[in-house]
């Protein structure tokens, strides 16, 4: 069983985010807990599909769930860098501007799209 991030770590991670871009919306968590907590539960049952699969759910999730008022694209791929970070894997570039576009329709693309997205840049 590999790392997974807590609800908590989440909530972190989309603090971090709106302080790093100074993003004018305070923080406020619309979701719950309990329901970010699922989320992770949910996505730690499928890994027998791999490390990069599970990358891509958690980029693609936490966005749909908007669990919070501002910095949902930020928090779904910061948590998603630490999910790889702490399983061994690393991204070329982890600057989110370098992906604006590409995070901005995340919610809109198959997972398999997000997938092979994620597999493009990652360090081997």
């Amino acid at each position: 069983m590999g790392y997974y991030p807590s609800a908590s770590e989440v909530i972190e991670a989309n603090k971090i985010a709106l302080n790093m871009t100074r993003d004018k919306h305070p923080y406020k968590l619309r979701g719950s807990l309990k329901g970010i907590q699922h989320l992770i539960d949910d996505i730690g049952k499928e890994e027998s599909k791999g490390l990069t699969y599970q990358a891509a759910r958690f980029l693609k999730e936490l966005v749909n769930y908007h669990a919070f008022d501002g910095g949902n694209h930020r928090t779904s791929y910061l948590v998603t860098l630490l999910f790889l970070t702490r399983n061994g894997q690393v991204l070329r570039s982890q600057q989110p501007t370098a992906e604006d576009e590409f995070l901005k329709d995340v919610q809109a693309r198959p997972i398999e799209q997000v997938q092979e997205w994620i597999q493009h840049y990652m360090i081997k």
